[in-house]
């Protein structure tokens, strides 16, 4: 007598439906993996690594060490649009979770910090041409996790070391005062 008696369809049909979000978890999950590797493959490959040390010797001879637009030969060119391109698609992939962030973030972001730095005069000059570099945001939306995660990592070290580098100290500041230009001008202006 009483007892709940269950509809044996509806049964399978959840049963199912289920099967299915678990498998489309995991596909997601797979994906997300693969796309991780394929990206650190990228950001490891010989060509990529030469370009930022293009981008850093480049850097290193320019004032303020930030590379302008003007007046580059033509391997500084495709060494600057390579490497702003390249961080801005994993920049891209990583906002929208098409990579593991935690990953990319930590094991990348003083590559990231530093090409940021680099570039970002380069970048805002190429972004005013008709057509533009693209992923600007991305990679600004890139170094900004990678500031949240070297200042997190620095305060951890700062408990057992006590003090920053100044590498990190010069390239936190840096950093900030690039986000503050950067919300100046995306912000509206005024009448």
């Amino acid at each position: 007598m009483g007892g709940l008696q269950l509809d044996p369809g509806a049964v399978i049909g959840v049963t199912g439906l289920v099967i299915v979000m678990v498998q489309l978890y995991l596909g997601r999950r797979r994906e997300r993996f693969e796309n991780t590797m394929r990206v650190i493959e990228r950001l490891e490959h010989p060509a990529i690594i030469e370009h930022r040390h293009l981008v850093k010797a480049l850097a290193e001879r320019c004032e303020g060490g930030k590379i302008s637009a003007a007046n580059l030969a033509q391997p500084e060119q495709v060494a600057c649009t390579e490497i702003s391109k390249l961080f801005g698609l994993v920049g891209y992939l990583a906002r929208r979770n098409q990579v593991d962030r935690d990953i990319i973030v930590s094991a990348w972001a003083r590559h990231i910090l530093q090409n940021y730095l680099r570039l970002e005069l380069y970048l805002h000059q190429r972004d005013r041409l008709i057509g533009g570099m693209g992923f600007l945001d991305d990679f600004h939306w890139l170094a900004d996790r990678a500031a949240r995660y070297a200042e997190l990592h620095a305060r951890q070290q700062r408990h057992t070391e006590r003090e920053l580098t100044q590498d990190d100290m010069r390239l936190s500041r840096r950093l900030r005062r690039a986000q503050e230009v950067l919300s100046r001008d995306r912000s509206p202006k005024a009448a």
